[in-house]
């Protein structure tokens, strides 16, 4: 708990207003000229819907394990993503957009290996005989594996979703 709470509290900003992942996203929103009601209140792409709508599933079932491996799924590739995405972002803002605000992402990226390190933290808790003396059961480890899939499946289906809006030159 003490592991999943640490990562919580870090997306909340570590109790640094400033540092509110939702604020400076929106900030970067705003760097774009994307309006954050207009961006709150349009209609989200199938795409990112079915991974919000997946992610609420997954941690809201009550199935702890499932819950655990999809956060540990998402922390533990966090780090490819960002570095995939942030020189896209900085090419964007050198040709196009010169007052984007990239603070979200690299931020965020920056906190990642801690989140990692946290999730490494908290599996091995759970499964760990000489630390706790616990160890996942079968079930509970096919759960775990679940979830991380699960979670993993999401995202790429996000990402591809938003691959065949760039292919057809669309703009949301």
């Amino acid at each position: 708990a003490d592991e999943l709470t640490t990562v919580l509290y870090s997306e909340l900003g570590d109790g640094v207003t400033r540092k509110r992942h939702e604020l400076l996203y929106r900030d970067f929103l705003r760097s774009v000229g994307i309006d954050v009601h207009e961006a709150l209140t349009r209609p989200m792409l199938p795409s990112t819907k079915a991974y919000i709508e997946g992610m609420e599933q997954l941690y809201s079932s009550g199935n702890h394990m499932m819950a655990l491996g999809a956060s540990f799924g998402l922390e533990n590739m966090a780090i490819t993503m960002w570095d995939n995405l942030i020189p896209g972002l900085s090419l964007l803002k050198h040709r196009r957009y010169r007052d984007m605000d990239l603070t979200y992402f690299t931020f965020h990226r920056q906190l990642e290996i801690t989140h990692e390190d946290a999730m490494q933290n908290a599996v091995a808790v759970l499964d760990s005989p000489t630390g706790s003396g616990r160890t996942m059961s079968d079930n509970e480890r096919a759960d775990f594996r679940r979830g991380c899939k699960a979670v993993l499946d999401y995202l790429e289906a996000f990402w591809m979703g938003l691959g065949r809006l760039e292919s057809v030159g669309g703009r949301r």
